[in-house]
């Protein structure tokens, strides 16, 4: 048995040396921040704080079990998807150029947090304040659409 247990140990000792991912927060540029095109209202903001940034912008605030194998693993894998599909720190170069595609993802956004797939069942175990209630979802899928429309309307004028 104690065999056992020194071979798991090392064995989890192991995994500490091994990342499959990066888990890093790339550099942010103020101008291509969502803030830079768009002035959010506060309450909106408050929201996107609690709920969407940390996986979905490049400042990311890694917790401590985020570095530890495996957890790590999944944990860099998320932040690193939700980046791919929509970035808040990237998201004035995306909007400027793809209107229509930002307008989806935001709308994207407000299905997401309508049908409780965002923000993700993991991350809300460790992140209970990031679920949004009734009147926050509404408050945000509100304000999504409106953007939306407004960048539709800017890339009609183009």
């Amino acid at each position: 048995m104690k065999l056992l247990a020194g071979g798991l140990l090392l064995l989890f000792a192991g995994l500490q040396f091994v990342q499959p991912y990066p888990r890093t927060n790339p550099p942010s540029h103020p101008s291509h921040d969502i803030h830079a095109l768009i002035a959010i209202p506060p309450d909106v903001d408050r929201i996107l704080d609690k709920a969407c940034v940390n996986c979905h912008s490049n400042k990311t605030e890694w917790p401590i079990w985020g570095r530890v194998a495996p957890t790590s693993w999944l944990v860099t894998k998320d932040v690193l998807d939700g980046r791919k599909v929509f970035n808040f720190s990237e998201w004035k170069p995306l909007a400027e150029k793809k209107p229509a595609v930002a307008a989806t993802l935001l709308l994207s956004g407000c299905a997401g947090i309508q049908s409780g797939k965002m923000p993700k069942a993991g991350y809300l175990l460790t992140h209970p304040n990031a679920k949004l209630n009734a009147a926050e979802t509404q408050l945000f899928c509100g304000w999504a659409k409106q953007e939306a429309k407004a960048l539709l309307r800017a890339k009609r004028r183009t």
